[in-house]
């Protein structure tokens, strides 16, 4: 499960960073600029959203209280929302392609986490200058008040309003996957790490958000 995941992700930042590269190579074209590199420009600006956790499929090994093993796999439908909001930094590599590193603070699964993560965002209208759509697709991490590391990856697609020549809003939503070890319970109360042979979770979100870039 976790190669698959894998898999499905560097197939999309593959796809994302070709699109990207092309753009930008017929931006250069039209503007007859072919021999110039891209400009780079310093970004950075502010994120706010909402996410909302659709199931859990996990997969747990652990010894009972009495001694016998247990092994345990399904998956969890549910609608749990929590907020989150991002701080962000990056640079605009040509006229259509950003990347940025984003944290900040958000609630997931009943914990409150600092994701880190980075995103390459990419302008697919015809004339970046004018509103349009975008595409983004980020990967990263996060950290639990409670010590537990946890792998995320994102993709999503949105809408820029540019509101002046250096600053921009944007409307997302996006499909998020989650792997983190959860503390979980049997009968007898919380299973103790010791207990614990495996503890694998992978949660699947919508995020809906808005950003102000400048």
């Amino acid at each position: 499960m976790e190669r698959r995941l894998l898999h499905i992700f560097l197939f999309c930042s593959l796809l994302v960073f070709v699109y990207a590269g092309g753009a930008s190579a017929r931006d250069r074209v039209e503007t007859g600029r072919a021999d110039q590199k891209p400009a780079l420009r310093f970004t950075y600006g502010l994120e706010w959203g909402c996410l909302t956790t659709l199931n859990i499929a996990y997969h747990r090994n652990y010894d009972s209280v009495e001694g016998f093993r247990i092994n345990a796999k399904n998956v969890e439908w549910m609608f749990k929302g929590n907020g989150q909001v991002l701080a962000h930094v990056g640079c605009d590599i040509g006229r259509r392609f950003n990347l940025s590193l984003y944290s900040g603070y958000a609630g997931m699964l009943g914990s409150r986490v600092i994701p880190v993560s980075l995103r390459g965002t990419c302008l697919v209208g015809k004339n970046p200058e004018l509103p349009g759509w975008l595409v983004f697709l980020d990967g990263g991490c996060h950290f639990a008040t409670d010590d537990r590391v946890g792998v995320c990856g994102k993709m999503g697609t949105g809408y820029r309003l540019p509101l002046s020549g250096r600053i921009s809003l944007d409307f997302l939503a996006g499909l998020r996957l989650s792997y983190a070890k959860l503390s979980f319970s049997d009968d007898y109360g919380q299973v103790s790490a010791d207990r614990i042979r495996r503890n694998n979770n992978f949660a699947t979100s919508i995020e809906i958000g808005i950003s102000l870039a400048f």
